[in-house]
């Protein structure tokens, strides 16, 4: 859609405002993450930031997390077309999943003292049911990076013009060498900034919008919108509310057992913050991900129509921009949008890498030395891996859909166990990963169900979980 919407613009200095701003974001992004790589001294400090970072860090990670080109392009397009019941899974599924890991999981979490998830499952249950929930965690984190790099390069080389593989590579690059210099201190710098980034950007497309005359206040615009896009509620038919909730249950529920969500709330200072983080975290970014939602309302009411913006209604905020707001403001969305990428991407890439060198490594040689510099280097071969994946599946984000349910129908159900089931069983633990990946995978084999595909799963999951701790 980037890229539509660069051959329609007929001002090449504009395109030229845009490359050099876009290539400012990703230097500044740089020069924060290794300069805050001076922190790191350890591998707790790589990968847990010490359990020192302050507050305001940690909700600007937290709301970094999932606020990516997703939040900002894809729900803006899906609510362009079906309105609130489009994106119950982002944003209001992913809002959901940082309340109740305020609630309920980050100080039981934060008090095990643990380096990583896969450790939870590791103590609990034994190194065997560890072994396969890491593995599991590492997988969904390959397409999402490789998804990641693929945005940042669409991004990139729609603005200036290179061959995609050549943005995919650069981006690549900026986004591995600061995450390998400093871990989440790194991360968590240039989440700030960027979140900084994103907040300017949308508050003055906001501010140069209402400027139209034909638009009104934003009262206004609210209250002449058809009601169906403000309709979240499903039909009262026992399919529709089952796809209802399982649509919340996919990154609500599957995303809770997530080594980049425990990565963040891990590295507070104490369990209190560690559960206020991860709570002003979820609401900056249901807040945030209102204003994509509320801008696309604004290009309906511009009588700008979805199916004729450059890429479809995924390129609908992109076309309002264009066409009611100065070039400078332009410059500071796409950068505000290549930083959302930006933020997401490095934490993703950081999870893995911590999994692999806490979990995977001692797993396979209990003699093997770890330190510092194997961490970095798991760091680099997560990237590599990921960026191999990227330039071989150019659409990546099917990958990325199937990661998002791994959590809800394979890990969340162990998850619960080891954390409030007094005798945590591991023949339960195996069996609740066993049944709710087979349940699902022949869920997608068959026709379309009544009941939703991740739902399949989770209650397969947590059935298998019953069986096997039953069984003496």
């Amino acid at each position: 859609m980037i890229i539509f919407f660069a051959k329609n613009n007929p001002s090449p200095e504009f395109m030229d405002l845009i490359s050099w701003g876009v290539l400012g974001y990703m230097i500044v992004s740089l020069a924060l993450g290794l300069l805050a790589a001076r922190r790191v001294h350890s591998a707790e400090d790589f990968m847990n930031g010490g359990r020192r970072l302050p507050l305001l860090l940690n909700v600007a990670a937290f709301f970094a997390l999932w606020y990516g080109s997703e939040t900002i392009l894809g729900a803006s397009g899906a609510y362009a077309n079906e309105g609130f019941q489009a994106v119950v899974e982002d944003p209001f599924g992913a809002a959901l999943c940082l309340f109740l890991v305020a609630l309920v999981f980050a100080r039981p979490l934060y008090q095990r003292n643990l380096l990583t998830l896969g450790d939870l499952y590791e103590k609990s249950f034994g190194p065997r049911v560890g072994l396969w929930a890491s593995l599991a965690m590492i997988a969904t984190f390959f397409s999402y990076v490789a998804g990641q790099f693929v945005a940042l390069g669409v991004l990139f080389t729609g603005i200036s013009g290179w061959p995609l593989e050549a943005g995919i590579t650069l981006c690549a690059v900026v986004v591995t060498l600061y995450t390998m210099a400093g871990g989440l201190w790194s991360v968590s710098f240039t989440d700030l900034f960027q979140g900084i980034m994103i907040v300017a950007g949308l508050g003055l497309a906001l501010y140069f919008l209402h400027q139209e005359p034909a638009l009104g206040t934003p009262l206004e615009v609210l209250e002449k919108t058809e009601d169906q896009y403000f309709r979240l509620w499903p039909e009262a038919t026992p399919e529709a509310i089952l796809h209802f909730i399982g649509a919340w249950m996919v990154m609500g529920l599957g995303s809770i057992p997530s080594q980049d969500v425990f990565q963040r709330f891990n590295a507070a200072r104490s369990a209190r913050m560690a559960a206020l983080s991860a709570g002003l975290g979820g609401a900056l970014y249901l807040c945030l991900a209102l204003v994509p939602l509320y801008l696309t309302l604004v290009a309906l009411k511009l009588d700008l129509k979805p199916n004729e913006a450059p890429g479809g209604a995924q390129g609908i905020l992109l076309h309002l921009l264009h066409t009611h707001t100065p070039p400078w403001v332009q410059t500071l969305f796409f950068g505000a949008l290549i930083s959302a990428v930006l933020s997401t991407a490095s934490g993703a890439l950081l999870a893995p890498a911590s999994l692999w060198w806490e979990n995977i490594v001692p797993f396979l040689s209990r003699s093997g030395k770890r330190s510092l510099f194997t961490l970095r280097i798991a760091v680099l071969g997560m990237a590599i891996l990921s960026y191999v994946l990227a330039l071989l599946v150019h659409n990546i984000f099917q990958l990325v859909s199937l990661a998002s349910a791994m959590g809800l129908f394979m890990l969340f159900v162990p998850l619960c166990a080891a954390l409030f089931d007094p005798k945590p069983s591991p023949r339960g633990a195996l069996w609740a990963m066993a049944s709710g990946t087979l349940v699902y995978i022949v869920f997608l084999l068959l026709p379309p169900l009544w009941i939703p595909t991740p739902m399949g799963g989770f209650l397969a999951s947590v059935l298998g979980y019953c069986v096997g701790r039953a069984i003496k």
